[in-house]
């Protein structure tokens, strides 16, 4: 049972990371009038900085509650299935080296995803403190 816990939890924060930040990526480009993602427009950049931390952060967090135990290495999990999933979009594009996305996914995903499921740790262990 508790692998099925944990595989659900890192499914889950994934796929929440995943879907927020393919919502966004495209209304961002319009916006900022980007071409491509792996386009280097600092305004764009930032915008995609933000909105990678954030949904890294909140899935890191919502890994962590469902998991319920380890939540740091749930989250470590999930970014390392960031960085997979940025290096299989890198090499779709045909790309040879990571652009701007690919570096902000794989390098701020994985540390927001962890601190995101460091809060949720420490809510669950003052949570069982309070308990005893």
């Amino acid at each position: 049972m508790r692998l099925v816990r944990s595989l659900l939890a890192v499914l889950l924060g994934f796929a929440f990371f995943a879907l927020v930040t393919g919502l966004v990526t495209p209304y961002a480009m319009r916006a900022f009038g980007v071409a491509e993602v792996a386009s280097f427009e600092m305004s764009f950049f930032m915008a995609n900085l933000s909105v990678v931390v954030l949904a890294a952060l909140v899935a890191g967090y919502f890994t962590g509650r469902v998991a319920g135990r380890l939540e740091i290495a749930h989250a470590a999990a999930v970014g390392i299935v960031m960085i997979v999933a940025a290096f299989l979009a890198m090499r779709q594009r045909g790309a040879v080296m990571p652009g701007p996305y690919e570096l902000t996914t794989a390098g701020c995903g994985p540390i927001s995803a962890m601190v995101g499921a460091g809060v949720a740790m420490l809510q669950r262990l003052r949570r069982d403190r309070t308990q005893r």
